[in-house]
């Protein structure tokens, strides 16, 4: 009866210190990596609207998101079904970067708190299928944030 009293208690104990570290933050892989450095869109509304176009289209064509080392997904991914050689995706196959501060949000796990301003995601598309690999290409990004 004693054996079997701290047999439930060890197996207690360690289901407890398994539920505790995964709800534990976990560390951010782009932890010290810096943000996209454009300013706020909200700054130059309305009237210098053109400077921060100009500014993020340079951002974007010269893809300065991989040069930062924003996290990337590991693998292509498709945006829909992919048979026989071809996509009936919304478009062509795509790789995410995630700017420092998407991250830091999507480990905290806590969707009650906001994205940072100026956080962003990049879908960056690609020629062929995610099951296939090769060099993105700059400048063919969609922005979303």
């Amino acid at each position: 009866m004693q054996k079997r009293l701290i047999g439930n208690v060890l197996l207690l104990s360690f289901a407890l210190i398994c539920a505790a570290q995964s709800t534990v933050a976990q560390n951010s892989p782009c932890a010290g990596k810096p943000e996209s450095g454009l300013p706020l869109p909200s700054t130059f509304l309305p009237a210098r609207l053109s400077q921060f176009q100009a500014q993020l289209k340079t951002f974007l064509t010269s893809a300065k998101y991989r040069d930062l080392k924003w996290c990337e997904d590991k693998k292509l991914r498709d945006t829909g079904p992919f048979g026989n050689g071809v996509s009936y995706g919304v478009h062509p196959t795509v790789k995410i970067y995630y700017s420092p501060n998407v991250i830091d949000w999507l480990l905290h796990k806590d969707r009650s708190r906001l994205i940072s301003d100026g956080s962003m995601i990049m879908k960056e598309r690609q020629p062929q299928s995610g099951s296939q690999q090769a060099a993105p290409r700059a400048g063919d990004v969609s922005r979303m944030a």
